[in-house]
Parts: C-alpha cells; sequence; structure tokens
C-alpha cells in the first residue's frame, strides 16, 4: 500500500478491536486515531490504557494509536505525561517543534495526518460488529 498506512478513526475499544482483526489479515501496519479533538474528551490515561489493552490483546499488529490533541497544548503535554505514545496537535510549528522534542525525549511521536481515513462512525457502522465488513470494502476501495 504504498508509504500510507490505513487510517482508522476510533469512536471506542469496539472500532479499533474490529480494525485491527481485519487488519491483520489484509493490511500491513495501520495507524488508529481518536477522532479531531479526542484528546479532550478521552485524557491522556484513558487512551493510554486503551492502547495497553489492543497491544496486549494483539501482540503481533503493527499499529501507531494517535490521540488527536487539536491546538489544545496543555491536553498535548498531559496526554504525554499520561503515556499516549503518539499525538497530533495543530498550532505553529514554534509550538509544535517544543511538544515534538518532549514527545521524543519520551519516546512518542508527534504525528501528522497523511492519507485516507476510515471513519466506522462516519460510513454507518456504529456497531463494531458491522465494523469489519466495512472496514474490508473500504481498504479495498483505497488500497489495502
Amino acid at each position: 500500500m504504498g508509504g500510507t498506512k490505513p487510517r482508522v478513526i476510533v469512536h471506542g475499544i469496539g472500532h479499533a478491536r474490529a480494525a485491527l482483526g481485519v487488519a491483520g489479515s489484509v493490511a500491513k501496519g495501520l495507524v488508529l486515531e481518536s477522532a479531531a479533538g479526542g484528546g479532550a474528551m478521552w485524557g491522556g490515561g484513558a487512551w493510554a490504557a486503551m492502547e495497553k489493552t489492543l497491544r496486549a490483546e494483539f501482540p503481533d499488529a503493527e499499529f501507531l494509536f494517535v490521540l488527536d490533541c487539536a491546538d489544545d497544548w496543555g491536553t498535548a503535554l498531559a496526554a504525554l505525561r499520561a503515556g499516549v505514545t503518539a499525538i497530533r496537535v495543530a498550532g505553529p510549528e514554534s509550538v509544535r517543534g517544543k511538544i515534538r522534542a518532549i514527545a521524543q525525549a519520551q519516546g512518542a511521536r508527534l504525528v501528522d495526518p497523511a492519507g485516507p481515513v476510515f471513519d466506522p462512525i462516519a460510513a454507518g457502522t456504529l456497531d463494531p460488529d458491522a465494523t469489519p465488513a466495512a472496514f474490508r470494502r473500504w481498504l479495498a476501495k483505497h488500497g489495502g
């Protein structure tokens, strides 16, 4: 699939589990990310705990787990303190550069969106049980 990994919006652990279940057999690597500004809703502690759970359940899965903090730099820094491994934050590069340096010092990453994104809710799959079929269809259309 080139250099761009499939991106999936995570609205809850069920959607993440469904995407990881499909990705293991279809896609090489995956970017699971919160909705825009999801850092304010999830908080760093809950997001880090969800990632830990998913990594235990899918030990062989290759995925990046990104918490989108919008332009809330305080939320981004709190997320890093809570152990979040990848964040997205908007704002001037002067601020993003400082946050990037802090993230790197903690072994985390500051990432930018790249490539098409699958949103289970936008695809009409609020129910995580319906997500795998919809995600497979999306991957087929987007080169997964």
